[in-house]
């Protein structure tokens, strides 16, 4: 499936509604790009245009895959602004390492913080 995919997962957690023509479920985005999600919790059959729901953001999405208890979903529309991107934002910052502190010991050793040259 990963070879498929255009841009990469970020890995979240967070409970939307879904809602199709004939049903309304609860669910959970476990992983998400701006093209598309995994939803854990329920799920629809393969093929299915639906709706997902997160506070006060609305996306539509079609079903790429489904099993039992989960379903790989397509946004008809990339992601770009609203509260389930301000998520994957805020998770992908929070997934990357942190940067190493070169302190002023460092210095004496020809590593200079901020830009200074080592004479």
């Amino acid at each position: 499936m990963d070879e498929n995919r255009r841009q990469a997962r970020i890995a979240v957690d967070l409970k939307v509604t879904l809602v199709s023509v004939l049903d309304t479920r609860e669910g959970r985005i476990i992983d998400l790009s701006e093209g598309g999600a995994q939803i854990v919790g329920a799920s629809f059959p393969a093929g299915t245009r639906f709706q997902i729901d997160h506070r006060d953001q609305t996306i539509y999405a079609r079903v790429m895959w489904d099993e039992v208890d989960r379903m790989g979903v397509r946004f008809e529309y990339p992601l770009t602004n609203g509260p389930l991107f301000d998520a994957m934002q805020a998770a992908r910052i929070a997934a990357q390492p942190a940067r190493p502190f070169i302190g002023a010991g460092a210095r004496a050793f020809g590593q200079a913080g901020f830009g200074r040259r080592v004479a």
